[in-house]
């Protein structure tokens, strides 16, 4: 009997421990989380610069003509050799992606000796460029090449030439032969005996011949304009207007003048000066100023 209730007593023993086991979550089965996947976060969009290009300055080609229409601005007569006898010889020429205001040197060379050369300025990033030179005292210019060097700094960046011809040779012409005949023979004529009638002698008219004077020989100033800017010129008590890059021939008799040359710029005062002026022959005048 006694046996028997402390088996019971064991087994409510051990049923009190279990239960409290279980209350107090120590023998519960552990809860395990399903795993989660973690998707990458997209990357950012990544931004390219694009370098700008770099440009490279380009001069040139070179067109040489031997006139040049001011209004248009463009060359008249374009060749690469001209004619004996042209006055004057223009050279002209675009520019690209260049620095504006940038400084040159331009300079024409006649069979390899220095001709003319003046300093320009490059005004814009892109644009065209003339120079011209023209014969010494008024004549044409002398045969031979001519060539055109710019340089920017140092450096060379355009260079080309052009011919002018020698004067055509006369051509020697043979004059035509004459063929010797045999003249035909006289034939006599018997003159009439000669009468002897007395005339008056007329008395001799007076005439009067005009003498043609001499027209007056004239001479010649021309201004070349390089300032950048237009100018006026006065001189002989007359005013012109000179364009910037460009020149102006004015017609005086022989003499000694002054003129005097304003720009119109502030830090510019006038320029005065005098010229003589010889028959037949031009004076140049250039004007240049870093404007």
């Amino acid at each position: 009997m006694w046996s028997g209730g402390r088996t019971l007593l064991l087994i409510l023993t051990a049923s009190m421990l279990l239960g409290l086991m279980a209350c107090d979550g120590g023998a519960a089965s552990p809860t395990v989380e399903p795993a989660r996947a973690t998707l990458p976060a997209d990357p950012e969009p990544t931004t390219v610069v694009t370098p700008s290009p770099v440009r490279t300055p380009s001069f040139g080609p070179v067109t040489f003509s031997s006139d040049f229409d001011d209004q248009e601005q463009e060359p008249v007569d374009v060749g690469m050799a001209f004619d004996h006898g042209i006055a004057r010889l223009y050279a002209y020429w675009p520019y690209e992606d260049v620095e504006g205001g940038e400084r040159f040197r331009w300079d024409f060379y006649h069979d390899g000796s220095h001709f003319y050369g003046e300093y320009g300025t490059l005004e814009y990033e892109s644009g065209n460029q003339w120079q011209w030179i023209f014969g010494k005292e008024g004549k044409p210019l002398e045969p031979g090449i001519y060539e055109l060097v710019v340089k920017v700094g140092d450096r060379v960046v355009l260079q080309d030439s052009c011919e002018v011809r020698e004067a055509p040779t006369p051509t020697a012409t043979q004059a035509p032969t004459q063929t010797a005949t045999q003249p035909p023979a006289p034939t006599q004529t018997v003159a009439p005996a000669p009468t002897s009638t007395p005339t008056s002698r007329p008395e001799p008219t007076a005439t009067f011949s005009p003498t043609a004077e001499p027209g007056p020989a004239v001479g010649w100033v021309e201004v070349q304009n390089y300032c950048g800017t237009s100018m006026t010129f006065t001189i002989s008590g007359q005013m012109y207007t000179v364009e910037a890059n460009s020149n102006r021939r004015i017609e005086l008799p022989p003499g000694e003048y002054t003129y005097t040359a304003s720009l119109g710029l502030g830090r510019f005062g006038d320029i005065n000066g005098s010229v003589i002026v010889q028959a037949g022959v031009v004076s140049q005048l250039p004007f240049s100023a870093d404007v």
